[in-house]
């Protein structure tokens, strides 16, 4: 007989890519589900259904790098009054990146509320991609910038990289370069400033995965 680590059951949660809404598996039968077709690039195909939400609410209990077929991803473990939940979010994609740089001025003895979001910036045709994060009445900010959203001006702070744009203008592997940097950062920073705090708490989280392709098939945005 071996001894077998602990794992911590809870209700997974996805985000779409394609708009940020929170996805919760579900089957055919329930009469709130959405049917969701989803195809990779090498032509698999495949059908999901789903409960859609906007957002979702909870003290932050755990964060978790993990492995998984689809890629790396970064699971945040949340619990209210009674349930756990496991929000899988691809550690490539703009929702982590976002979620990491405001995890710092979270205050993990408080509720909190995450709100992905997906739209297209109507100035730059861009997609923007984000977590919106919330404490009562308070948004929380980008701990890594001096940004200031009344005039929209700031700087990175704490040693965040830099885009060295000293040749000229960035191509877009120049970009990705870049983005690949800060991912490696904000991890870094993540494992050592905010995982010790909240691994002295007693609950861990799960190392199941339960995600959805499409939820894994993010590129980087410039």
């Amino acid at each position: 007989m071996g001894l077998n680590e602990k794992q911590q059951s809870g209700t997974f949660i996805n985000i779409l890519n394609s708009d940020g809404s929170l996805r919760k598996r579900t089957d055919e039968t329930d009469p709130k589900a959405v049917k969701r077709d989803w195809e990779l690039a090498d032509g698999t195909k495949g059908t999901v259904y789903e409960l859609v939400y906007n957002d979702i609410s909870g003290f932050i209990r755990d964060v978790v790098f993990f492995e998984g077929k689809y890629g790396e991803i970064l699971k945040v473990t949340l619990q209210d009054d009674e349930d756990t939940y496991i929000l899988n979010i691809n550690y490539t994609s703009n929702f982590a990146e976002d979620f990491m740089k405001k995890l710092p001025n979270i205050d993990i003895s408080k509720e909190v509320t995450l709100r992905p979001f997906s739209f297209e910036d109507k100035k730059t045709k861009k997609i923007k991609r984000g977590i919106a994060i919330n404490q009562g009445e308070e948004s929380v900010y980008n701990y890594f910038s001096s940004y200031d959203p009344e005039t929209k001006k700031g700087e990175f702070k704490f040693d965040f990289p830099k885009p060295d744009q000293s040749e000229g203008k960035f191509s877009n592997e120049d970009w990705k370069l870049y983005f690949a940097q800060c991912r490696k950062f904000l991890k870094k920073f993540t494992v050592e400033n905010i995982k010790p705090a909240l691994d002295l708490l007693p609950l861990t989280d799960s190392i199941s995965e339960d995600v959805t392709p499409e939820t894994a098939e993010f590129e980087d945005e410039a």
